[in-house]
């Protein structure tokens, strides 16, 4: 992944997607503050996160192997926490797994983990089924809230429907 990075470059700068305030008027590029920097202020593109899914996906794959493993096993089942607040934007929370929010195998979907936010006029959500090579990574340019959930509901869908075929 040579596209990513907590900062970025002035060339990157150049091509990076400009965010947006509610009102639609552009908003400026402010540096992510060192409090919220690890879980939120990451820069990536869109082949990055095409190598970042293959990695995941790549079940047959024995490097990193137990990494994936690790990275992708339910930590924390919902029914051992008194509250949750928070996590339910994206799909229902089963489980957290390092970060992930796990939602569980139903009827015709498979286990998926994905995770949503937003920062700096964006909001983007990425939700995989690792163990059928799918993945969905969406970013919008423009806080607009109900756009977010409406497209964490359908690339859910879309993968429930993939993985059932």
């Amino acid at each position: 992944m040579t596209s990513t990075g907590f900062e970025l470059t002035p060339e990157q700068k150049e091509r990076a997607m400009q965010g947006h305030f509610i009102d639609g008027s552009a908003m400026p590029h402010v540096p992510t503050g060192r409090v919220v920097v690890g879980s939120s202020g990451l820069y990536t593109t869109a082949n990055d996160m095409l190598a970042w899914f293959t990695w995941h996906m790549n079940q047959n794959d024995q490097v990193g192997a137990e990494t994936r493993l690790i990275d992708h096993a339910t930590d924390l089942r919902r029914d051992a926490m008194d509250v949750v607040f928070g996590m339910n934007e994206p799909g229902f929370m089963d489980g957290m797994a390092l970060g992930w929010v796990v939602m569980d195998a139903e009827e015709s979907r498979r286990m998926i983990l994905q995770k949503a936010g937003g920062m700096q006029g964006m909001l983007v959500y990425l939700t995989f089924a690792p163990a059928h090579n799918i993945g969905v990574y969406v970013a919008i340019n423009e806080y607009d809230f109900n756009a977010g959930p409406a497209v964490n509901i359908a690339a859910n869908e879309l993968i429930g429907m993939l993985t059932a075929q």
